[in-house]
């Protein structure tokens, strides 16, 4: 994404980084599903332990609609096992103006690395008319899936233009890394981006991204008080206070929930510095999330350090063939057959491969 930064080079590392962590999110999502169901729409790898197969057909709301699925699209293997969200409909059958049309269409998009455009939106469409077969919201569904894939491509370019501030987003979203240069180009990207999703998404921006809009003015506005050197503690705190007073009631939800999620990762990361052997770590896991939530944290953290010690011999035969003098396609195609012989589950490759675009990210 070639976004100039006065900063320089500090400011092409925020850049990769925040790449590298969003890579790495969609890369750990199924496991964090899996040690905390409420946390994640997406459980990719539930469906690998439970058995089930890459052409397995999408649990969905009712027979109906599954006889439909199997006719049609293959489920990617990404959302097998997982259910898509509901469509939420009024009284005469109108799409309701709700942020659960938007969840509805992110889930899909979570397997668009493995799906064409074409493919895309004929499994959205399939899945739309199996929940809303009749009514008119499924026509309006079908012409928001449209506009929405418009807006995202749109934001694609503008984030990709030069003088833009996404470079400016630290990816731990602390204001202090912020400098209040790069504080009014985040602010005029977010208004940029404002304008984008009113073109596009017109009366649905609001319900698809209100709250988020309102979360990210206040952190830019939370920057530009902590960059303030004008401000004496006492004002920086009051204008603090009064931010966080006029934040939606979901956003200081979320803060806080992100506020103990922080914590938790923190409490991992100490366990793991020191190295922790497996009943130790059991016994700290078990304070902090009880038993059962021990029990399957231990045995996933097993499972990544095999699956860790799996990776490295894998890079070290990838590593062997970069090395090699040959063309893109023949190196592309021997790295894709050692890494299938090394990961074999299709999640796994998927997982192998996102870790292989973050070290190219890293050079």
């Amino acid at each position: 994404m070639p976004v100039s930064d006065p900063a320089g080079s500090a400011g092409n590392q925020r850049i990769l980084l925040l790449t590298a962590v969003i890579i790495a999110a969609v890369i750990c999502a199924a496991m964090i599903y899996w040690l905390n169901p409420s946390s994640a729409p997406v459980a990719s790898a539930v469906a690998d332990r439970a058995g089930a197969t890459t052409t397995a057909a999408a649990v969905v709301a009712s027979p109906a609609s599954a006889a439909a699925s199997l006719q049609t699209q293959a489920w990617p293997p990404m959302l097998q096992g997982t259910v898509a969200p509901g469509l939420p409909v009024d009284a005469q059958g109108q799409l309701e103006h709700k942020r659960d049309v938007r969840d509805f269409f992110d889930y899909f998009l979570t397997a668009q690395s493995v799906l064409t455009p074409a493919r895309m939106d004929a499994l959205v469409g399939q899945q739309i008319k199996a929940q809303l077969d009749g009514k008119p919201a499924e026509s309006q569904a079908a012409a928001l899936w449209k506009s929405y894939g418009a807006y995202l491509q749109a934001l694609t370019q503008l984030a990709g233009t030069a003088g833009n501030g996404v470079s400016a987003i630290a990816a731990d979203g602390a204001t202090d890394s912020l400098t209040a240069a790069n504080a009014v180009r985040l602010q005029s990207f977010i208004e940029q981006r404002a304008a984008l999703r009113q073109r596009f998404l017109a009366e649905w921006s609001g319900s698809f991204f209100g709250e988020e809009d309102q979360a990210m003015l206040a952190f830019v506005a939370r920057a530009r008080i902590a960059q303030d050197k004008t401000l004496s503690d006492a004002e920086r705190k009051r204008r603090l206070q009064e931010i966080e007073q006029n934040l939606p009631p979901g956003e200081h939800a979320i803060e806080q929930q992100q506020k103990q999620q922080e914590q938790w990762f923190a409490a991992v990361d100490q366990m793991r510095q020191q190295n922790l052997p497996p009943e130790a770590m059991w016994s700290e896991i078990a304070k902090l999330k009880g038993a059962d939530f021990a029990d399957r944290f231990v045995v996933q953290e097993q499972q990544n350090h095999a699956w860790q010690a799996n990776y490295d011999q894998y890079a070290v035969q990838r590593s062997q063939i970069e090395a090699q003098d040959l063309s893109p396609q023949d190196q592309q195609a021997q790295i894709e057959q050692v890494r299938t012989k090394f990961f074999p589950k299709t999640s796994d490759g998927l997982r192998a491969a996102g870790l292989d675009q973050i070290a190219q990210l890293k050079h």
